[in-house]
């Protein structure tokens, strides 16, 4: 079994993004709206990121491991 991606959820996803992308070099591979969150995935190619973010009632600091065989 091997990890597929690590969801965290963001009070602001833009800058969550932008720090991704800037000091770690991930780039943004999927970006959709599901049930009122975003929902941003990033990727260095070998890692996976899923930053969760809503507009109506943002939280921050809550993680999820994704497993796949």
């Amino acid at each position: 079994m091997n990890v597929h991606h690590i969801g965290i959820e963001t009070a602001n996803p833009q800058a969550s993004v932008a720090f991704y992308k800037t000091l770690l070099n991930f780039k943004e591979v999927l970006r959709l709206v599901f049930m009122e969150e975003t929902l941003i995935f990033l990727s260095n190619g070998s890692q996976c990121i899923e930053l969760i973010g809503t507009d109506d009632h943002p939280r921050q600091g809550s993680i999820h491991i994704c497993f796949q065989n």
